[in-house]
């Protein structure tokens, strides 16, 4: 956008910066508010000039957006000269726009699916054999290796008389390990790694043979044939405590009962944060397929960015080497694209439908969020409101609590049905629009 600021406009913003400098600056020999005004601009006239500069842009911006006909997402670049009393300004501004779209009235009626799920007998003796499962001992047995029995391996493998590190860098967990503990089971590890250990004893090395599975990361590997050179170094039982008033102390409650309703209390919640997310996921995708819309290519392109460092970070949180990751580069790419797109479109529409129905963060809403975070980071709301700050977080704390509240007051106008899983016709429908 060009923009031409009147000389009479520049004079006028001088001359009001030149005010702010006059009654805030303390000069020796003047008065509070008397420094004459070719001394200011003697020492000052840099700044002067900056700040009545940032005030200048500010108004060309809204006047440059009004006459474009053009709402303005962020300003890219600034081209201008430095101003000059008597003198008009030129400006020209690179901005990105928000995209065009009319927001359509399907946004209100969409169809939703609520899946009514409740705790069931199945649910608490899965949690509570986890329980007992993180609480297991492993005791030692003096014969040989069963089904069922936990092993203490080590093994080196190669690949067609080829180390796996001369045909990839992608599976280190498959070329050596020691002190490795596998359950016998058929399946265990990789199919048919186990069986031939069934029958060795502590001390004992055995050759194992497979071909590898067509499912591994590593397309070199795909359906070769491996040969393990496999050491027994111990031969345990997993032995599992009691449910019990016992177990039930080992996790702060008081007996097995209280140990089991807080079981049935953390389930329920986990149900219901699922259930909530699923549908937020559908009120997302719902959004989406609204309506067409052009998203401006620099913010794609930064949202793009903070969706690869997030998909590569929670990757590396979760102990996936770095090699690996690099060989999915081109997926997580195209998967963080993906992800921003939704991302962007659904907040742009999610912007819009506030504004349609006047939707607004209040001063006590986004107040309250502040208590809640000083508590979670057990710090003063004052400290508090400093951290935001100087993060430059408080904008995002109230589009999140904007973000929400649009989406209450979407589910609140859906059309939502309510499926009880395990019922018939309770298989999962595509979500849509009215």
């Amino acid at each position: 956008m060009r923009v031409e600021v009147p000389a009479e406009e520049v004079d006028k913003q001088l001359e009001l910066v030149t005010q702010k400098y006059r009654k805030s600056v303390k000069m020796p020999g003047f008065r509070a508010g008397k420094v004459p005004t070719h001394i200011l601009m003697r020492n000052y006239e840099t700044g002067i000039a900056d700040t009545a500069k940032d005030e200048i842009l500010e108004a060309a911006y809204r006047e440059g957006s009004r006459v474009h006909n053009v709402r303005v997402l962020r300003v890219l670049n600034v081209e201008s000269e430095a101003l000059r009393r008597g003198q008009p300004a030129q400006l020209t501004l690179t901005v990105e726009a928000y995209p065009q779209f009319t927001l359509p009235t399907g946004y209100k009626g969409m169809k939703l699916r609520r899946d009514m799920s409740v705790v069931t007998d199945d649910d608490m003796a899965r949690a509570l054999a986890m329980l007992r499962d993180r609480q297991a001992q492993y005791k030692d047995l003096d014969r040989p290796l069963q089904s069922g029995d936990i092993a203490v391996l080590s093994f080196k493998a190669e690949v067609e008389g080829v180390s796996f590190e001369q045909l990839t860098a992608l599976a280190p967990m498959l070329a050596e390990k020691k002190d490795f503990y596998v359950l016998i089971t058929p399946d265990a590890y990789l199919p048919g790694f186990t069986d031939p250990l069934v029958g060795a004893s502590v001390g004992e090395k055995r050759t194992v043979q497979l071909a590898l599975p067509m499912e591994l990361t590593a397309e070199e590997l795909r359906g070769k044939a491996a040969t393990y050179e496999v050491e027994i170094n111990g031969i345990k039982e997993k032995v599992l405590p009691e449910a019990d008033d016992e177990l039930a102390k080992i996790y702060g409650a008081e007996d097995l009962d209280q140990l089991l309703r807080g079981i049935r209390s953390d389930l329920e919640r986990e149900k219901a944060s699922k259930q909530r997310q699923s549908i937020h996921e559908q009120l997302r995708s719902g959004l989406e397929a609204l309506v067409p819309m052009e998203l401006p290519e620099g913010l794609l392109a930064d949202q793009t960015r903070n969706e690869v460092y997030e998909i590569v970070n929670e990757n590396y949180r979760r102990g996936i080497p770095k090699e690996v990751v690099d060989a999915q580069k081109d997926e997580i790419y195209k998967h963080a694209h993906r992800r921003a797109q939704q991302v962007l479109k659904v907040e742009f529409l999610i912007q819009e439908i506030s504004r349609t129905e006047s939707i607004k963060v209040s001063e006590q809403e986004l107040l309250n969020q502040i208590r809640a975070l000083s508590a979670e980071w057990n710090m003063s709301i004052e400290k508090t409101v400093k951290r935001l700050r100087e993060n430059n977080k408080m904008e995002e704390l109230q589009r999140n609590i904007l973000h929400h509240k649009v989406m209450s007051f979407l589910e609140l106008n859906a059309v939502v049905e309510e499926v009880y899983l395990g019922t018939p016709g309770s298989e999962p429908t595509p979500v849509s629009p009215a």
